[in-house]
């Protein structure tokens, strides 16, 4: 396992500020800004040394099955503990083990075969967002079962980012910049990010995610960022009057669990991006999201309606 301790590479991170009645400029926020730590565990030198192990002859006077033999190398050498049951993990290993083989190349440069640079796209999003809040990345490169699994979740102070290294390609890149967009919009935005008190902060969030994901992912289009096809996005355009007629009478509601899921959210992803982009037109993302959270709902009804019409 390669622990590191990462220091001067977020280089356009910042310092904490106090928030005025009026937006601070971004220019006048980059004077005041601070390098955050960030650490990494890479796993993949644990998952290799089960690997090998796990291939291993067996000695001539074991009864055990190659699957009970798999199991308990992996819980002695390895263990990563993925968000399901151990019953779950055990399956899935099993279901893996046959697409590791011509993998093991590649899973040996661990962390650093990992592109785009997931601290370079932190880098692009602090410098479009500007954090108020220190922010401190705890990544963890693992080996999983071909499910591309990517989260964050806090620990302590940090947040930890756990990226898959057997499943590169463009599927994992989104999921990346997925969630390091999200981590840094809860880092700098003046609204509660993490707990929306109403619906307008939720759909203008998630508008902000995606334009941190074009951000650092130019070229990717619109359906890719939603992770839709071509063909959805297209009806998505075609009823976005309908979307934000049913979305307008609901800016202030603090109850909205059914629009966060399913073909809801992604609609709400949508008019959210749409949103934001208009208002990108007018202020930069860093002053959006320093707006008092009071005024955000207030300030969406004249653009919810003109899409409304």
């Amino acid at each position: 396992m390669r622990s590191l301790i990462i220091a001067g590479l977020i280089a356009t991170s910042f310092a904490a500020t106090a928030i005025a009645a009026t937006p601070a400029k971004p220019a006048d926020l980059r004077q005041q800004r601070t390098v955050p730590s960030a650490s990494l565990k890479d796993l993949s030198a644990d998952f290799i040394e089960f690997y090998e192990k796990a291939n291993a002859a067996k000695p001539g006077n074991s009864t055990e099955s190659d699957s009970d033999r798999r199991w308990n190398l992996y819980k002695q050498i390895y263990n990563f503990q993925l968000p399901q049951t151990e019953a779950e993990t055990r399956a899935s290993l099993e279901s893996a083990w046959p697409r590791y083989a011509s993998l093991i190349k590649d899973l040996e440069i661990g962390f650093d075969a990992i592109t785009p640079k997931p601290l370079s796209m932190v880098n692009i999003l602090n410098s479009a967002m500007i954090c108020q809040r220190p922010l401190k990345l705890h990544f963890v490169a693992y080996v999983g079962s071909f499910q591309n699994r990517v989260w964050a979740q806090e620990k302590g102070d940090s947040i930890e980012v756990n990226i898959p290294l057997e499943t590169p390609g463009e599927e994992r890149t989104l999921a990346v910049a997925r969630v390091l967009s999200r981590a840094v919009y809860n880092a700098s935005s003046n609204w509660q990010a993490g707990q929306p008190r109403n619906f307008a902060e939720f759909m203008i969030g998630e508008g902000v995610v995606l334009h941190g994901m074009r951000e650092t992912l130019s070229g990717r289009k619109l359906d890719a960022l939603l992770g839709v096809t071509p063909e959805q996005l297209q009806k998505l355009e075609a009823s976005r009057k309908s979307i934000a007629k049913q979305f307008a009478g609901k800016l202030t509601a603090t109850s909205f669990a059914e629009l966060q899921s399913g073909e809801k959210l992604i609609e709400a992803r949508y008019l959210g991006y749409l949103l934001v982009e208009g208002q990108l037109k007018k202020v930069a993302l860093a002053d959006l999201l320093r707006q008092a959270p009071s005024d955000l709902a207030k300030g969406l009804e004249v653009p919810v309606g003109k899409f409304a019409l």
